[in-house]
This record gives structure tokens, sequence and C-alpha cells, in this order.
């Protein structure tokens, strides 16, 4: 298993793999995600500590899966991305409909605000 998963508190956190490039690593993602909102989960976070690099392929299921966590009532946000993954997002205006923080503790926080965020 590439993505590491912990729970702290009610969230799910994920750590996910070095490179997202579009392979089993994007697939593996996905699933535990909607693995945990179909058993009733509502936070996510995901950590991008060890993230180095992230496909266009990562980003489009990022996005999708956005679409399906807002439909099941969930919400999310990412912690500690690094500069080299940020930006492009910014540029493409992608980061718009991610909700990032810098650290893990701070993306805790904002999904214990109201137990649902808005459009970051």
């Amino acid at each position: 298993m590439r993505v590491k998963k912990e729970y702290d508190g009610d969230a799910v956190v994920l750590s996910l793999p070095r490179h997202l490039v579009g392979g089993d690593e994007i697939d593996e993602i996905q699933r535990e995600i909607l693995l945990e909102l179909a058993n009733g989960r509502k936070k996510f976070v995901l950590n991008l500590a060890r993230t180095q690099s992230m496909s266009t392929r990562a980003v489009s299921m990022f996005i999708d899966l956005r679409k399906k966590l807002d439909a099941g009532g969930a919400a999310w946000a990412f912690c500690n991305v690094d500069k080299k993954i940020y930006e492009p997002l910014v540029v493409m205006r992608f980061v718009r409909d991610f909700n990032v923080c810098n650290t893990r503790e701070g993306a805790l926080s904002l999904l214990n605000l109201d137990g649902r965020m808005t459009k970051g």
C-alpha cells in the first residue's frame, strides 16, 4: 500500500505517496476515500508531505472525487502541499476547488469548524 491511512478523531488522514503520476496509486487513493465515505466517514485530510510530483490525471481524479464527496455530504482538505505542486494548481485555477492548509493540524481544524467546508 502506497497510501498510509490513519484516523484522527472522526477524520480520515491519508498520507499520499511521493509521485502521483496516474498508476495504481491514483486508484488506491480513490478506492480508500470512497470506501471510507461508504462507511459513513465525512472528513478527509490528504497529506501531501511526501508528494513531490502530480500528474494531470491525479488532478482530474481529485476533481472527480470532490464531486462525489460533495454529493455524499463530506468535506476534505489538503495539507503540506509542496510549492512546486501548489503553484501550477494556482495557474490552472484548480486551487479554488481544493481547501489547502499549511499543516495537518490546520486541515483538521478547518474540517472541525462546522463539519463542512465551503469552496476554499
